[in-house]
């Protein structure tokens, strides 16, 4: 979680994402019978919940410290309001889980339009 937030608040978006154990927000990491790697829910304004997907993702990881870190960035980048496209993204449903760990520009400048 540490490097999906670093990765996050090291772009030039105005983000700034960070712990904290009062928010309500919460991450959890199970076996899901779902196909997915990660899903994201809002419940609040300044509240998430997210869920990783252990079967899928120890299923399909060659590396599972980026692919756990990109999906979690991804992740996040619902949180900042950016919806999956087809482009070079973190947002692209397609994109290399492997290696693919931080947002890349296309995702900053969305950021940044949205805010």
């Amino acid at each position: 979680m540490n490097k999906a937030l670093a990765n996050w608040n090291a772009t030039s978006s105005p983000a700034d994402l960070y712990k904290n154990r009062n928010s309500g927000s919460t991450i959890t990491v199970k076996s899901y019978r779902n196909t997915w790697y990660g899903h994201y829910t809002r419940c609040g304004d300044s509240c998430l919940y997210i869920k990783l997907n252990t079967r899928t993702i120890n299923r399909d990881a060659n590396n599972f410290s980026n692919y756990v870190t990109g999906v979690l960035v991804h992740e996040f980048g619902h949180a900042l309001n950016l919806a999956h496209n087809s482009t070079t993204s973190i947002m692209n449903r397609s994109r290399n889980r492997d290696t693919m760990t931080k947002p890349q520009a296309h995702d900053v400048s969305d950021v940044n339009a949205y805010y």
